[in-house]
């Protein structure tokens, strides 16, 4: 028995130094991710659509955004480490086990994105003061569980962002067909005008989006676009609005 313990191999820790450092990049991703989430939940629904991460980026918390980085190495290379000794038949301490998971699990949170709080908390976007800015916004992106969510709350299948946008125009923009067929059904205007004076049609055209179009045709829309005149007047009008705010 007692030859039996003297031969059993104690378990492998990670190095006190890789273990130490592991955790303070988890801190610091973890760190990272709650201010990101700030920006897509609390200061989206305060303020409108955010650049996520922009501020941060200028600001003197900025190296906190390399923590990721550093945390995705340290981790190949921690895994690495376990894994060779996985295959040399260590024993291996909890501990170690830990600190990777955790590693895993701060790299996950980082990686939930904006449309999934989007989605979780569209009564909250459905009665931001910047509703309709929001709205605008998920059409643009793809947001189809959105925008209709956003419907239901009693958002105006009209509503418009800085420039004049409907959810239409930046459908059309983006190629969101199946956007664009869900606030056609909610008798979304098909021919409104945007600050530039154009329509979701010449919106479309722009963009090259073919399926878009067809859409619009079918539904009635007319190619309406604004001359350089009214460009001039709406640059300056959609700058006067971004100051007061």
């Amino acid at each position: 028995m007692f030859d039996e313990l003297k031969v059993r191999p104690s378990e492998r820790h990670l190095p006190i130094a890789v273990t130490v450092a592991g955790w303070l990049l988890i801190v610091a991703t973890v760190c990272l991710a709650v201010r990101i989430i700030w920006e897509m939940t609390f200061l989206t629904w305060k303020s409108g659509p955010q650049m996520v991460g922009f501020s941060l980026a200028h600001g003197y918390a900025a190296p906190l955004i390399l923590s990721p980085f550093l945390l995705s190495i340290w981790l190949l290379l921690s895994l690495i480490i376990l894994c060779i000794w996985k295959i040399k038949r260590y024993s291996i301490a909890r501990s170690a086990f830990v600190v990777v998971l955790a590693s895993v699990g701060a790299l996950g949170v980082l990686s939930i994105p904006q449309s999934f709080f989007d989605w979780i908390f569209v009564g909250r976007l459905a009665h931001s003061p910047r509703a309709s800015e929001l709205f605008v916004h998920a059409a643009e992106e793809g947001e189809k569980g959105v925008v209709r969510g956003m419907l239901q709350q009693g958002v105006p299948v009209d509503a418009r962002d800085a420039r004049d946008n409907t959810a239409l125009h930046t459908a059309a923009a983006s190629g969101e067909t199946a956007i664009a067929e869900l606030l056609i059904e909610h008798h979304a205007p098909i021919n409104a005008l945007n600050l530039y004076g154009d329509s979701p049609l010449v919106i479309a055209n722009r963009a090259h989006q073919s399926a878009i179009q067809r859409l619009l045709v079918q539904h009635g829309g007319q190619v309406i676009e604004g001359d350089e005149e009214q460009r001039d007047r709406a640059t300056a009008e959609f700058v006067r609005r971004i100051s007061e705010r």
